[in-house]
């Protein structure tokens, strides 16, 4: 079988993105995990920002809980290396208990994008941060953000992908409605930190 045909039939075989809504200038999209209840989150926007900065925004990872949307908690646990992080994060979300993870980030370049990604880290990894009682530690988050230059770099193409099951009783529709809900705000959120550093001159 020759690879360009083997490509094609990976391809095809992958679930679509479907387009699930757009506002203030992001438009986001969704598709279907094999062996996971809920929906992948994939979503896209031209950002007023470099991407230098942005990245400075997103690897500021303790800067979380001021960046991010319900993080209320944001911990280095460990540098497993160059451009590899392991990161505790505690979220505080309406209706449901507390949830929280350990996710391992990775910072790449791929042809010329910037890429930060991340994966739930294994089991094995809890003695870093021990579950806490009364707080749900999520098992199934991944995601990345990437980073496009445009118009000579003064402006960013950014993609948000998620893939998260929050754990618990929590219904489907709810966790899918939730993850789509909050894709503006993180998005306003990312800009409005970038305005921030650039007040002070960060």
């Amino acid at each position: 079988m020759g690879a360009g045909l083997l490509l094609s039939l990976v391809l095809l075989a992958e679930p679509r993105w479907e387009p699930a809504g757009h506002a203030a200038g992001v438009h986001w999209y969704t598709r279907a995990r094999e062996g996971v209840p809920v929906h992948e989150l994939k979503a896209t926007a031209l950002l007023e920002a470099t991407p230098a900065e942005l990245w400075a925004v997103l690897t500021d990872f303790e800067g979380w809980v001021k960046t991010m949307p319900s993080t209320d908690a944001a911990v280095v646990v460990a540098r497993d290396g160059p451009g590899r992080t392991l990161l505790y994060l505690r979220y505080v979300l309406p209706l449901i208990a507390p949830r929280d993870t350990l996710v391992e980030l990775t910072e790449s370049v791929e042809a010329g994008r910037q890429v930060l990604s991340w994966k739930a880290a294994p089991e094995a990894r809890d003695a870093a941060r021990p579950v806490t009682a009364g707080v749900v530690r999520l098992r199934i988050n991944e995601g990345l953000w990437q980073l496009e230059p445009r118009e000579g770099g003064t402006r960013t193409f950014v993609t948000y992908q998620l893939l998260s099951a929050p754990g618990g009783e929590v219904p489907t529709f709810f966790v899918n409605r939730v993850n789509t809900l909050g894709v503006p705000q993180t998005f306003e959120a990312l800009q409005r930190a970038v305005q921030a550093r650039r007040v002070v001159g960060k």
